[in-house]
C-alpha cells in the first residue's frame, strides 16, 4: 500500500529575512482610544509605564497584529479586545485595528501588516490586511513566516509571567514546548496512525502465525502416531523377552548367595561360643574388683566427713578472730585519734598562753596611755584673761543667766547624765555584741565539724546494716536451701533405692540381644531422619494389664513386633531409598537399613493401609472374652495400626473357651488368644506358647522406663550433692554478720556521743541566739533613746543660748566677743575632747580585761589530763586484745595442721581409688574389647541369618511375580509355567487382619520348601550364566544388562500413546495447513508495508525534532556564560528517551556561578528567571525572528542580574530588534529608545510618548 508522507511543516520552509519592527498604529485596542501612532522603534526599544497604564495591552496590539490567537490575548472573544468607555455597553458598529510597519533592511522597503476587527450584525471578525489589500490567515500568516515570525510556535514574543513558567515546567512540557519550536508535532497525529496501524498488522501478523504453527504441529502430531503405532508392538515383545532372561539371572545368583552364606555362618557360629567364654571370665574378674573399690570408697567417704567435720571447728573460731582484729582495728583508731587531739589541746595551751601574755602587755600599755593623757590635760588648759571688773561683770552676768535659766540648766544637766549613762550602756552592749558573735562562729564550726562526722557514721550504720541484713537473708535461704536440700535427698534416696531394687528384681530375666540393641539404634536414627517415623508397635503400645502380656505378643506376631509405624508409604519409601517390595500393604526395608547394617524390617503406613473396624458383636461375648485391641493402651492416631496387627483377634482365659469360639461355629471362625499364649487361627491350626520370651518386650519397656527414672534420680542428687557441699557458706555468713554487728555497735555508741555533743553545743547556740537579740533589742531602744536625748538637750540649749545671749549682750561689746559662748565654746570643745578621749581609753581597758579574764578562766588543763587518760585506756586494751588474738592463732594453727594431715590421708586414699578405678577400667576395657567382638560376630551371624531371609523373601516374590503374570521360565527337559498347585492356599483374611504366629512361620517355611523345589527344575545351564562376585558388579551388570534395556523399553511404550485415527486425519490437516500458510503470506506482506511507513514517519519526526534539540542544545551553555557573564556558569539539556526522544522528557539543568549543582526546583527564583531567559535566547536562536519582544522578564531579577540581562539583550539587539517591557531603570536605561505610557485620567484610556534615548548618551 502507498503512504504519502511529503507533508511539509512551517519550520521545514523557514526563512530569516533582516528587519525590524518601525512603527505601530492602534486604534481603538483594548484601553487604548482613537488612533495612535507609537514609534518609531529602534533596535532595543524598552517600553515603561507604571502598573494599569497599558503596557500589557501594547504587548497583545503587537501579538494580534502578528496572528495570536484571542484566547492567547486575555480575553475569551475578539469584541473583548475592541476598547469601550468604562460603564458603557460596547457600541454594535465598534471596530479596532492595529497596523505594523515592517522595514525590510535587504530591501529597504516597508511592509504594512494589518488586522482588524468589525462587527457585522453583533457578530465579531478578524480581517487580516498587508500592505492594505485584504488576504486569507493562511496568506497573512504566511507572509509573516517568510520574514522569519512563526505564529504558531510564537519565536518571537514571551508574554509577562511565561519565564518563571518555563523556568517551572516539567520535563514533558519541555519536550513539547521544543516539539513545537522543531515542528515536529505537526507529525505527531500521523506517527500516532501509522503506530496504530503497525501494531494492528503486528497483532494480526502474530495470530495468522500462531494459527500456522499450531495446524504444522497437529499435521506433525498425526505423522508422529502413525510410527508410534507401528512401534508399539515390537517394543512390548523385546520388553517380554529381557523381563525373562532377568528372573533366571536373579533366580541363578540368589541360589549361589544362598549356598555362601550357609557356609559362613557355621564358621562364625564357633567362633562366637568361644568369645562368650572368655567375656564370662572378664566378667567374674571385674565383679572382684567392683568389690575391693566399694571398700575403698567407703574409707575415702569416712575420710571426707573427718576433713569436713576439721574444716568446720578450724572455722568457728575465725569469727571471734575477725572480732578481735576488728577490736584492734577500732582501739588504733581511737587512740590515734586521742592522740591527734591531745597534740591540738597542747598547741591550743600554748596559745592561751602566749594570748594571755599579749592581752597583758596590752593593757599595761592602754593605761599608761591614759595617764600620759591625763597629765597632758593638766598642761593643756588655757587660762583665759580678763581684767577683774570684767570677771566680775562676767560672773555677775553668769550668774543672771543662771537665775533665769536655773530650771533649764537643772534639767539639762540631768539629760547630760542621762545620755553620758545611755553612751556607756551603749558601748558595753555593743561589746558584749561583739563576743557572742564571736562565740557563735566558734560554736559554728564545732557544729560543722560534729554533724559531718554524724552523717559519716549514720552512713557507716546505714551501709553495714544493710550488708548485715541481706547477708542474714543469705545465710537464711542458704539455711532453708540446706534443709530442703538434705531433706529432698533423703527422698531421692528412698526412691532411688526402691528403683534399684525392682531393676535388681528384673535384671536377672531381661537380657536384650544384640539385634535387639541394633534394632532401637536403627529406629533412633530413623526417627531423627524422617519425622514421620513414630516409632515400633511395642512403642505406640502396651497392654492394659500385664497379665495381658503374653497374649497381646502372641496376637501381635513376631512379623510385627518390631514393625515401624510410619505417616505413609513416602516416608518409608524414603528410608528404603532405592528398592521397594510390596508385599500385602507392608514395605519391607531394603538399602537403608543393609548400609547401616541393621535386620530387615516392616513399615506400617498409618495413611494407606486398609483395615476392618471390630464389629461390636465381639465386645459382648462376655466371661472376659473380648477383642485384642481392647486390652492395649494407645493414641486414637494409631487405632488403624493396631487393627492392621491384631485385627479382630479375641482373647480369653483358658483354652476350652479358645476352642469353643473357634470352632462352635464353622461359618464363624475366630481367631482366638488365651491368657497363656495358645493362638488358634482361623484355619484351625493352633500352636502352644512359643513367644514367651518376646512377651518380655512389655517389661523391657518399663525397665526402660524405671532406667530414665534412675539416671533423673542420679541427676537430681549430684545436684544436690554440689549444693550440700556449699553448707559451710552457712557458717561463713555467720562470721561475717558477727563482724558487721560489733563495728555497728561501736559505730553507734560514737554515734551517740557525737549526738550529744551537737546537742550541747546547739543549746549553747541557742542561749546565745537569744541573748544577742536581747542584746540588739536593747542597743536599739538605747539608740532611740539616745537620739530623744540628744533632740531634747538641743531644744533646751537653744533657750538658754537665747536667754544667755540677751544677758551677756552689752558686756561681750565691751570685751570685743561677738559671742559669749566663743570663750565657752573653746572651753566646752577641749573638755568634750577629754570627755571622748577618757571613754575611748575606758573601753579598750574594759574590753582589754574582760578577755583576758576570758583566757585565763577557760580549763585546758582538765581536758589534757581526759585525753591522756583516754589514750593510756586504749594502750592497755590494745594489749589485752592483741594477747587473745596470739592465743587464738596459735590453736587455729594447730587445727589447720590436723586439716591438713586428715587431707593428705583423703588425697592417699584418693589416688588408690583411682588406682582401683583405673584397674577396673582395664579389665572393662578388655571385656568391651570381648563383648564388642561378641557383639561383632552376633551381628555377623544375624546378618547372615538376615541375608538368607532377606535372599528366600527375595526369591518368594521373584517366583509370586512369575506365578501372577504367567511367566514361561526354561526348565529341565521342556519350557512349563510355573505350577500353581505349589501354592498354599492362604487363610481368609489372614493378611488384613495380620495374623502372625508359628501359623504363619510354619507357612512362610512351606512356601520356601516349595520355592526350591520349583527353583530344582530350572534348567541355568541352558542360559550360560557365570557367577558375578561383588554387589557393585552384580548391581551394575543387572542395570546394564536388564533394568536399563527394560527401562528404556519401558520407557518408550509409556511414551507411545498410538492413534489409528491418525491416518484418516493426516491429509485432512495437511490442507488445512496450505491454506494456513497462504493467509499467514498476505497478512505478513500487509505488516511490512504498515512497518515501512511508520518507520519513515518515525524518521522524520526524530530529524525535525533533533535538528531543533542538537541546536537548543549547543548553544545554551555560552548563552547562559553570556547573561551571568561568568564562564563557572553552566546550563545544559539532557533527554530521557535517546530513541524517540519526543516520547519522553528534557532534562534542563542550571548551575549559576559559584554554586553546586541542585534540580531547577531548588533554584532561587531569580537564578530560574536567569536560565529561563537563556534557555528562550537558544531557542531563539533556532527559529529566529527578526524581533524579540519581552514582557516584564526581570520581575523576580536583583539589580545585578538585571545588568546582566539588560548587558545581554543590548549586545544582541546589534542583529536582533528587542522590545522589552519593563519596570526597572538598571533595564531600561540602557535601551535606544523609550515608549513610555500612561493613563490619560479624563479619556480613562492608555496614551504614549516616545523618546530617543540615543540624544543622551555620553
Amino acid at each position: 500500500m502507498a503512504i504519502d508522507i511529503e507533508e511539509e511543516s512551517e519550520s521545514q520552509t523557514f526563512t530569516r529575512v533582516a528587519g525590524y519592527i518601525e512603527q505601530l498604529e492602534v486604534e481603538n485596542f483594548k484601553s487604548y482610544r482613537d488612533r495612535q501612532i507609537i514609534g518609531p522603534f529602534k533596535k532595543f526599544q524598552s517600553i515603561i509605564g507604571p502598573n494599569g497604564a497599558g503596557k500589557s495591552n501594547l504587548m497583545d496590539a503587537i501579538s494580534f497584529v502578528l496572528g495570536v490567537k484571542t484566547s492567547q490575548l486575555r480575553g475569551s472573544t475578539l469584541a473583548d479586545l475592541i476598547y469601550r468607555p468604562d460603564g458603557q455597553q460596547l457600541d454594535p458598529n465598534a471596530s479596532c485595528s492595529i497596523k505594523l510597519i515592517w522595514f525590510n533592511e535587504e530591501t529597504r522597503e516597508d511592509t504594512v501588516f494589518q488586522r482588524r476587527i468589525v462587527q457585522k450584525q453583533g457578530k465579531a471578525t478578524s480581517e487580516y490586511l498587508i500592505d492594505a489589500e485584504t488576504v486569507k490567515k493562511e496568506e497573512y500568516v504566511d507572509a509573516l513566516k517568510n520574514i522569519g515570525v512563526l505564529v504558531k510556535a510564537r519565536n518571537f514574543l514571551v508574554f509577562q509571567g511565561e519565564v518563571e513558567a518555563i523556568a517551572s515546567q516539567t520535563p514533558k512540557e519541555l519536550t513539547a514546548m521544543i516539539e513545537t519550536i522543531a515542528g515536529s508535532d505537526e507529525l505527531k497525529a500521523s506517527y500516532d496512525s501509522y503506530l496504530n496501524d503497525k501494531n494492528q498488522a503486528e497483532e494480526t501478523t502474530v495470530y495468522n502465525f500462531q494459527r500456522k504453527k499450531g495446524i504444522s504441529a497437529e499435521k506433525k502430531q498425526y505423522k508422529e502416531q502413525k510410527k508410534e503405532a507401528e512401534k508399539y508392538n515390537t517394543l512390548v515383545e523385546n520388553r517380554t523377552k529381557l523381563e525373562r532372561d532377568q528372573i533366571m539371572w536373579q533366580l541363578y545368583h540368589i541360589e549361589k548367595d544362598l549356598e555362601d552364606i550357609i557356609l559362613e555362618r557355621r564358621g562364625k557360629v564357633k567362633e562366637l561360643e568361644k568369645l562368650r567364654e572368655e567375656s564370662k571370665k572378664l566378667e567374674d574378674e571385674l565383679k572382684g574388683k567392683k568389690k575391693e573399690q566399694g571398700e575403698v570408697q567407703k574409707r575415702y567417704l569416712d575420710i571426707q566427713r573427718k576433713v569436713r567435720t576439721a574444716v568446720t571447728d578450724a572455722e568457728k573460731n575465725k569469727p571471734e578472730t575477725e572480732k578481735l582484729e576488728q577490736e584492734i582495728k577500732r582501739t588504733n583508731e581511737r587512740l590515734s585519734q586521742s592522740k591527734k587531739s591531745l597534740a591540738q589541746i597542747n598547741e591550743e595551751d600554748k596559745r592561751q598562753k602566749k594570748t594571755v601574755k599579749d592581752l597583758k602587755k596590752q593593757l599595761d600599755d592602754v593605761e599608761a596611755a591614759q595617764k600620759r593623757f591625763e597629765d597632758q590635760i593638766e598642761e593643756d588648759i588655757t587660762q583665759v584673761t580678763f581684767t577683774d571688773e570684767q570677771i566680775a561683770t562676767y560672773n555677775e552676768k553668769k550668774q543672771e543667766v543662771y537665775r533665769d535659766t536655773a530650771a533649764d540648766q537643772q534639767n539639762l544637766a540631768r539629760l547630760k547624765r542621762n545620755q553620758k549613762s545611755d553612751t556607756e550602756s551603749l558601748e558595753s552592749l555593743t561589746q558584749k555584741l561583739e563576743e557572742y558573735k564571736g562565740k557563735m562562729k566558734q560554736i559554728q564550726v564545732i557544729l560543722e565539724q560534729l554533724n559531718s562526722r554524724q552523717t559519716k557514721m549514720q552512713e557507716f550504720i546505714d551501709t553495714h546494716t544493710q550488708k548485715s541484713d541481706e547477708l542474714k537473708e543469705k545465710m537464711e535461704s542458704q539455711k532453708k536451701q540446706n534443709q530442703s536440700n538434705d531433706s529432698r535427698q533423703k527422698e531421692l534416696s528412698a526412691q532411688l533405692e526402691t528403683i534399684q531394687e525392682k531393676l535388681r528384681e528384673a535384671k536377672g530375666a531381661v537380657r536384650q540381644s544384640e539385634r535387639e540393641v541394633r534394632f532401637r539404634e536403627t529406629l533412633d536414627a530413623l526417627k531423627r531422619l524422617y519425622p514421620g517415623v513414630y516409632g515400633s508397635i511395642t512403642d505406640i503400645a502396651k497392654p492394659t494389664n500385664n497379665k495381658y502380656d503374653l497374649a497381646v505378643t502372641v496376637a501381635i506376631g513376631n512379623m510385627h513386633m518390631d514393625a515401624i509405624v510410619v505417616d505413609n508409604k513416602k516416608t518409608a519409601t524414603e528410608c528404603i531409598q532405592v528398592k521397594r517390595h510390596f508385599t500385602t500393604e507392608r514395605l519391607t526395608l531394603n538399602k537403608y537399613l543393609r548400609e547401616q547394617r541393621a535386620m530387615v524390617c516392616t513399615f506400617i503406613p498409618i495413611d494407606d493401609i486398609q483395615v476392618k473396624s471390630v464389629e461390636d458383636r465381639l465386645r459382648k461375648l462376655g466371661h472376659n472374652i473380648k477383642p485384642v485391641l481392647d486390652v492395649i493402651n494407645f493414641d486414637p492416631m494409631f487405632e488403624k495400626a493396631m487393627l492392621y496387627v491384631v485385627g479382630s483377634t479375641l482373647v480369653c482365659d483358658t483354652l476350652d473357651q479358645a476352642r469353643r469360639l473357634a470352632f462352635d461355629d464353622p461359618r464363624d471362625r475366630k481367631k482366638v488368644v488365651t491368657l497363656g499364649g495358645v493362638l488358634i487361627a482361623k484355619s484351625g491350626l493352633m500352636t502352644s506358647n512359643g513367644k514367651q520370651t518376646r512377651s518380655n518386650v512389655w517389661n523391657d519397656r518399663r525397665i526402660d522406663d524405671l532406667k530414665k527414672q534412675r539416671d533423673n534420680l542420679l541427676r537430681e542428687l549430684g545436684e544436690i550433692g554440689r549444693g550440700l557441699r556449699s553448707a559451710d557458706l552457712e557458717q561463713q555468713y555467720n562470721s561475717q554478720i558477727s563482724a558487721i554487728d560489733n563495728r555497728v555497735k561501736y559505730a553507734t555508741i560514737d554515734l551517740g556521743v557525737t549526738k550529744e555533743k551537737i546537742n550541747e553545743n546547739e543549746t549553747m547556740q541557742q542561749n546565745i541566739t537569744e541573748e544577742i537579740t536581747k542584746t540588739e533589742k536593747a542597743i536599739k531602744e538605747l539608740q532611740k533613746k539616745t537620739k530623744a536625748t540628744e533632740e531634747e538637750i538641743d531644744t533646751v540649749s537653744e533657750t538658754i543660748h537665747t536667754t544667755e545671749d540677751a544677758i551677756f549682750s552689752t558686756f561681750c561689746e565691751s570685751v570685743g566677743v561677738d559671742d559669749i559662748r566663743v570663750y565657752e565654746e573653746t572651753s566646752l570643745k577641749a573638755a568634750q575632747e577629754r570627755a571622748t578621749r577618757r571613754v575611748e581609753f575606758s573601753g579598750q581597758i574594759s574590753r582589754l580585761r574582760d578577755q583576758l579574764t576570758f583566757e585565763e578562766k577557760r580549763d585546758l588543763k582538765s581536758v589534757k589530763e581526759r585525753v591522756q587518760a583516754t589514750i593510756q585506756e586504749d594502750e592497755e586494751s590494745l594489749e589485752q586484745l592483741q594477747a587473745r588474738i596470739d592465743a587464738a592463732s596459735t590453736d587455729n594453727n594447730d587445727k589447720k595442721e590436723k586439716v591438713k594431715q586428715l587431707q593428705d590421708q583423703q588425697e592417699e586414699i584418693r589416688r588408690e581409688f583411682e588406682e582401683g578405678n583405673s584397674a577396673i577400667k582395664t579389665v572393662r576395657m578388655q571385656l568391651n574389647t570381648v563383648n564388642n567382638e561378641t557383639a561383632k560376630l552376633e551381628r555377623n551371624v544375624s546378618a547372615f541369618d538376615s541375608a538368607l531371609d532377606q535372599d528366600r523373601a527375595k526369591r518368594n516374590n521373584i517366583l509370586n511375580k512369575v506365578r501372577m503374570e504367567e511367566i514361561t521360565l526354561d526348565t529341565k527337559g521342556k519350557k512349563r509355567k510355573a505350577e500353581t498347585e505349589a501354592d498354599a492356599e492362604e487363610e481368609e483374611s489372614s493378611s488384613s487382619e495380620g495374623e502372625g504366629g508359628e501359623a504363619e512361620r510354619t507357612s512362610t517355611n512351606a512356601q520356601y520348601t516349595a520355592d526350591e523345589e520349583f527353583i530344582s527344575k530350572l534348567a541355568f545351564s541352558s542360559k550360560k550364566f557365570h557367577r558375578i562376585k561383588g554387589k557393585r558388579q552384580y548391581e551394575d551388570y543387572n542395570e546394564k544388562t536388564f533394568v536399563l534395556p527394560i527401562q528404556n523399553v519401558t520407557a518408550e511404550i509409556e511414551k507411545l500413546t498410538p492413534n489409528m485415527k491418525a491416518l484418516n486425519k493426516f491429509d485432512e490437516v495437511k490442507e488445512k495447513l496450505s491454506e494456513a500458510e497462504r493467509e499467514f503470506e498476505e497478512v505478513r506482506s500487509t505488516h511490512k508495508e504498515a512497518q515501512d511507513a511508520f518507520n519513515a514517519i518515525k524518521q522524520k519526526r526524530y530529524t525535525l525534532f533533533m535538528s531543533a534539540f542538537d541546536k537548543i542544545s549547543k548553544s545554551i551553555d555560552s548563552i547562559y556564560k553570556k547573561i551571568t557573564q561568568n564562564n563557572s556558569s553552566r546550563a545544559y539539556l539532557t533527554l530521557e528517551n535517546l530513541q524517540e526522544p519526543y516520547l519522553e522528557g528534557i532534562k534542563f539543568n542550571a548551575i549559576p556561578p559559584s554554586k553546586r549543582f541542585r534540580d531547577m526546583e531548588q533554584l532561587s527564583g531569580g537564578e530560574k528567571t536567569v536560565a529561563a531567559l537563556a534557555l528562550l535566547f537558544a531557542i531563539h536562536s533556532f527559529r529566529p525572528s527578526p524581533f524579540f519582544i519581552l514582557d516584564e522578564v526581570d520581575a523576580a531579577l536583583d539589580a545585578g542580574n538585571v545588568a546582566n540581562v539588560a548587558n545581554y539583550i543590548q549586545e544582541r539587539s546589534e542583529d536582533l530588534q528587542c522590545i522589552v517591557i519593563s519596570l526597572k531603570d538598571t533595564f531600561y536605561s540602557k535601551a535606544r529608545a523609550l515608549v513610555g505610557i500612561y493613563k490619560d485620567q479624563k479619556t480613562a484610556s492608555s496614551s504614549t510618548l516616545t523618546l530617543d534615548l540615543e540624544n543622551y548618551r555620553d
